[in-house]
């Protein structure tokens, strides 16, 4: 028995000190004078009054698990999310991708649609303009691509940075280095997507088998160089990245931009608020790196998320405080309640229809004119 053990009072004192590690701890951290500084900043100070075999494993413990830190400090590991490329198209037109580029003098439509062959990347650029809906575009789509090529089995819609680097942008030295061809050669040397690959020695024309054959061996050629650099943009950008992966059940933190996020009440200091909120649960993985969280009903917000959004929470505060969002029902959210007029106005070259619409909580004298299609949105 260690000669400190013999004595009473100090296994009494040292006992109590043990128990209350995490006030020393928050007494080192949570004063103005602490700051929320961080682990080794917070170590020092409490080193310098306290010290217990496993201090600095406590404090980092202790600081990962504090829900202030975690709400208003930065993630400072890695991008989240590793990147996944898309599968390699297996004939021309069998996959699509589709953008849209907006903020367009307006000549003949201020927007363009975009759409893209992942495999040959022949493009075709459509003019639109404001307003228009989805029916518009599948309209569109029927007329000017449907017509040309058919349907194809596989459309993806670009959203943000990584998507537009996996598709690959139809222009400049990029077609010599995944096509090594032309795309016009590139789409019309290939079978339409619902024919079968041709076997060598089907037909009798030594011609035709020659011009078949070497079609054939075109396709195998872009797939090579289409999947060889999606691998290459793959490994580069993973290099940078983490791989975070959360599962059902778990609690994260949700980052949202207040100042960017209309539903939440406005703040003159936007940008100095929480960059996290919550927790909240995960209650559903729906892709690789897309999860589904328990959202409050008022929060106006798809619940369907990006992993670089959330960041993992190590202890279940006592108290969850939610986002403040505006009141649905006030003058800034105000709701349709009927239809009372409609017309037809001239708006450029198109005409436009708009409803004269009464809102919630506002007489007649009140109401306003909108256009039907931005309503439908």
């Amino acid at each position: 028995m260690a000669s400190w053990q013999k004595d009473a009072r100090l296994v009494k004192l040292i006992q109590k000190l043990v128990s209350k590690q995490g006030d020393n701890i928050g007494c080192g951290m949570i004063p103005p004078t602490g700051g929320h500084s961080g682990i080794d900043h917070t170590y020092r100070r409490i080193a310098a009054l306290f010290y217990w075999k496993g201090l600095k494993e406590v404090v980092a413990d202790y600081v990962k698990k504090c829900a202030i830190c975690q709400k208003n400090k930065y993630d400072s590991a890695a991008y989240p999310g590793l990147l996944k490329p898309l599968n390699t198209p297996v004939t021309a037109l069998s996959s699509i991708s589709m953008d849209f580029i907006e903020g367009l003098p307006k000549s003949k439509g201020d927007t363009v649609i975009w759409v893209v062959d992942r495999l040959t990347k022949y493009a075709h650029f459509l003019a639109i303009s404001h307003p228009y809906s989805v029916a518009d575009i599948a309209k569109m789509f029927m007329k000017q691509i449907f017509k040309l090529h058919g349907a194809s089995v596989l459309i993806h819609l670009l959203i943000g940075p990584n998507s537009f680097l996996m598709s690959s942008r139809p222009g400049g030295r990029l077609f010599t280095l995944l096509l090594k061809t032309t795309p016009y050669e590139a789409l019309y040397g290939q079978p339409h997507p619902l024919h079968f690959s041709y076997v060598p020695g089907d037909s009798e024309l030594p011609e035709v088998d020659r011009g078949m054959v070497t079609r054939e061996f075109k396709l195998q050629l872009l797939k090579y160089h289409l999947d060889r650099s999606q691998q290459r943009m793959k490994m580069q950008s993973n290099k940078r990245r983490t791989d975070r992966q959360f599962s059902v059940g778990d609690w994260v933190y949700l980052k949202i931009q207040p100042h960017r996020q209309v539903t939440m009440v406005a703040h003159h200091f936007s940008k100095l608020s929480s960059k996290y909120y919550s927790p909240y649960m995960v209650i559903q993985k729906v892709g690789l790196v897309t999860y589904k969280l328990s959202l409050p009903v008022d929060l106006l917000l798809h619940p369907t998320f990006h992993v670089s959004v959330l960041k993992p929470c190590f202890a279940v505060p006592a108290q969850i405080s939610h986002p403040p969002v505006l009141n649905i029902s006030s003058p800034y959210c105000p709701k349709s309640v009927k239809i009372l007029d409609r017309r037809m106005v001239q708006k450029g070259n198109k005409v436009v229809v708009q409803l004269l619409i009464q809102w919630e909580h506002l007489d007649e004298a009140q109401a306003t004119w909108e256009d039907a299609n931005a309503l439908r949105v």
